[in-house]
């Protein structure tokens, strides 16, 4: 009787167990053209965001980057041509 019991119970284990780590989201890689128009504010012209970095001392003017960004993430980046990365602290539509 037992037995009976735990066959159904088990075939459906599988589905009620959380999804493992590497199904969470990736974060997301986009390119970007950007001029810097302010300390720590930069802007891509062609989709009208605003990028918001921290300690980034490059001057770019319509300079094609590379933006790895996961919301709530803490390793998001800016990557420049020249081999200059930058910590991204948040982005915003305008």
């Amino acid at each position: 009787m037992r037995r009976a019991l735990l066959v159904p119970v088990l075939a459906l284990l599988p589905q009620a167990l959380p999804a493992p780590v590497s199904a969470t989201p990736l974060p997301e890689w986009y390119r970007a053209t950007v001029t810097r128009i302010d300390q720590e504010v930069y802007r891509d012209s062609t989709s009208n965001v605003l990028i918001i970095t921290q300690f980034c001392y490059e001057y770019a003017y319509s300079e094609d980057v590379v933006v790895k960004y996961e919301p709530y993430g803490f390793d998001n980046k800016l990557f420049f041509g020249d081999g200059e990365t930058c910590d991204v602290k948040a982005i915003y539509r305008v």
